[in-house]
């Protein structure tokens, strides 16, 4: 499945692992790739959810319509689906981090 990241400093801390060790630490570094790696090898967007190791879950409220990947602690990779002409495509137009409070 195509990954797309929604800033370049994004896809620069998967791309490259010193880059990521540098804005999380080592740990969520390697975790953001591990997971962003297991994303691309699924064959479409349905096969997510059988993926335990990214307890993928959607996400409610003001966040309706996007995913959430488990990354460490409370870190997560939030993803949405790309629409094309009203049909879902086996893509992920949308990577981002986000760090819920401790």
């Amino acid at each position: 499945m195509k990954v797309s990241f929604r800033t370049n400093r994004l896809r620069k801390c998967f791309e490259q692992q010193k880059s990521g060790v540098r804005e999380w630490g080592d740990v969520m570094a390697t975790n953001y790739i591990r997971r962003i790696k297991a994303i691309q090898a699924a064959a479409c967007f349905d096969d997510l959810p059988k993926l335990p190791q990214l307890n993928f879950h959607p996400l409610t409220g003001d966040k309706r319509g996007e995913y959430a990947v488990n990354l460490t602690g409370r870190a997560r990779i939030i993803l949405k689906k790309k629409m094309e002409d009203g049909h879902e495509i086996a893509e992920i137009c949308d990577v981002d981090l986000t760090h819920y409070g401790d």
